[in-house]
């Protein structure tokens, strides 16, 4: 009999964890991104009266215009008509609720693309990881995809309630994991299909008018996933050592990158040091040695050290309730991974 518990290792729920900040990056970085409004133009101060003179509650009539010769006709005068102002367009904010309902819309689909994962790979897994739901038996090929619809479906939904921008950004995002999953995961192109995705997932707590100040938190969270998704195509039989070094440079590049732009640059600062301080041990050992043992090391730690990327981009945003939260998620994780001390393939 199917369990709860063999549906949570299915989507692998504890790496969910990793998702929830996506949503907050993007919405704390919108926030404080160029507004999409139109400008009201500045208007006229009223003229200084001297003292003791006293302001007349109407305005001076025109001047009558000077009387014409008999016989000659006016020119018809254009009448003036009042210039509209322009103003402000109201900008869609991110409210508590709608922060929560997208980052539902991101757990929900992340574990989506987990159940599609073990779906695509049943036969695979049957060697390498026996012991998955599906290879060992505890949840069958239909009921894994059968889960990934249901939770595809769940997360568009929550996105669309959260407005429409959203939804939209989360049908490209469903789209690109169902392709990543189905088609991509095995080609050259598997590790920038990833990529997009997580991309994606920032943006989709974005969408909006502002959705351009989450450019950069997005292009950073892209980044880290490429170089976690093509260390981990090594977990079974090794990598190289370009591999490694090039996951060095890109997570050095990610870390730097906060530096970019507006925001606490201090805050950015700390907060990629202590991105690099989870991620670059592991990508250093494959740098040095690029064995399966490595990999899966290097591997487990670049997921999980996404939530200090997410921390430090939220902080740089100066989102201190935020950053407060994804340190919490932070602590949860790290309890969470000492209960797995297996060296298993993630």
């Amino acid at each position: 009999m199917t369990r709860v518990a063999d549906y949570l290792d299915l989507v692998r729920a504890p790496a969910s964890l990793t998702v929830l900040g996506d949503a907050l990056v993007g919405a704390v970085s919108a926030a404080g991104g160029p507004r999409a409004m139109d400008a009201t133009p500045p208007q006229p101060r009223p003229a200084v009266l001297a003292r003791g003179s006293r302001r007349t509650a109407t305005p001076a009539a025109p001047p009558r215009p000077a009387a014409l010769p008999r016989g000659s006709r006016r020119a018809a005068t254009p009448v003036r008509t009042a210039t509209p102002v322009r103003t402000a367009t109201p900008v869609r904010t991110a409210t508590p609720v709608r922060t929560v309902a997208l980052a539902g819309a991101s757990v929900c689909l992340y574990s989506a693309g987990m159940a599609l994962n073990d779906y695509a790979d049943a036969d695979l897994d049957a060697v390498e990881r026996p012991e998955r739901p599906i290879p060992s038996g505890r949840i069958s090929r239909e009921r894994a995809l059968a889960t990934g619809v249901v939770l595809t479906a769940a997360g568009v939904g929550a996105a669309f309630a959260a407005g429409r921008a959203s939804g939209l950004v989360s049908l490209a995002l469903a789209a690109s994991l169902w392709s990543y999953d189905l088609v991509f995961k095995a080609t050259p192109a598997g590790p920038a299909v990833m990529a997009l995705c997580r991309g994606l997932d920032v943006l989709l707590g974005a969408a909006g008018p502002s959705w351009r100040g989450a450019i950069l938190p997005a292009a950073a969270v892209a980044v880290h996933t490429v170089a976690v998704t093509a260390v981990s195509r090594g977990e079974v039989s090794g990598t190289t050592v370009t591999t490694g070094r090039a996951a060095v440079v890109a997570s050095v590049a990610v870390a730097a990158s906060g530096l970019l732009g507006r925001g606490d640059r201090a805050a950015a600062l700390l907060g990629g040091v202590r991105y690099l301080a989870a991620v670059l041990p592991g990508q250093l050992a494959v740098a040095r040695e690029p064995g399966p043992s490595q990999a899966r090391d290097a591997t487990r730690a670049g997921i999980r050290a996404v939530v200090p990327l997410q921390s430090a981009l939220t902080a740089r945003a100066g989102a201190p309730v935020a950053t407060a939260f994804l340190l919490a998620v932070e602590t949860v994780g790290r309890l969470l991974s000492r209960r797995r001390t297996r060296g298993d393939i993630t």
